[in-house]
């Protein structure tokens, strides 16, 4: 039997909300598949996302973001025997990820535009029910025993860009301020990386290798 491999390749784009496109939040991403590639496995996938934001506007940061996966790579919603989509609250029991996000604290807001170094904070996925009607299931982010933002919305996509049918994961209002050593802060919000278990691949691979496509707008 021939053995199929998936290769993964990336698509950025990058909303605009106002009409300046200085003002954009630019994510830039990298795949790590070394977990494995083979058609109809089950693998880990790192997905990490830099966020640069435009010249005139550095203390900007990402608002909304979706991450949408090529056709036929699905995560396992059945885990703790299918309890995790009948709950609004994460558990451990959902842990479907792990990752770190790197928050910079905004020490003085423009004109001055000073911002510290980045501080990571740990993150984990937890698989939650659908936050809406016609979702799929919830992902929330949870930090430090406390969500980061909404519930994001997973949901069945099939449009056609891809070559059949696909998740998509949509946060919206990704939060800019974050408690830091108990102080509530403000921040850029400037990397993602995460690491996303257990997800099947394919059961074929198209050639050439479909496509990540990230899409994000900002707060400017």
């Amino acid at each position: 039997m021939k053995r199929l491999l998936c290769g993964l390749a990336i698509l950025v784009l990058a909303a605009v909300l106002a009409p300046v496109a200085s003002a954009s939040v630019t994510p830039a991403v990298t795949l790590d598949q070394s977990a494995g590639t083979t058609a109809g496995s089950t693998v880990s996938l790192k997905v990490n996302i830099v966020f640069t934001p435009g010249s005139s506007t550095p203390t900007d940061s990402p608002k909304d973001m979706a991450l949408v996966l090529p056709a036929g790579l699905l995560a396992n919603a059945s885990i703790d025997g299918g309890a995790c989509l009948k709950s609004a609250t994460p558990s451990a029991a959902c842990q479907v990820g792990t990752g770190t996000v790197m928050a910079k604290p905004v020490l003085a807001p423009p004109p001055l535009n000073l911002l510290g170094p980045a501080v990571p904070l740990p993150v984990t996925f937890d698989l939650v029910a659908p936050p809406a009607s016609g979702d799929l299931a919830g992902l929330a982010i949870m930090s430090l025993g406390s969500q980061l933002g909404s519930t994001g919305d997973v949901v069945v996509d099939s449009t056609t860009d891809r070559s059949g049918v696909g998740l998509d994961i949509e946060f919206t209002n990704i939060p800019k301020t974050y408690s830091i050593a108990g102080v509530s802060t403000p921040v850029v919000v400037s990397e993602i990386d995460s690491t996303f278990d257990s997800l099947r691949m394919p059961t074929s691979c198209p050639a050439p290798p479909d496509r990540v496509v990230v899409g994000t707008d900002s707060y400017a």
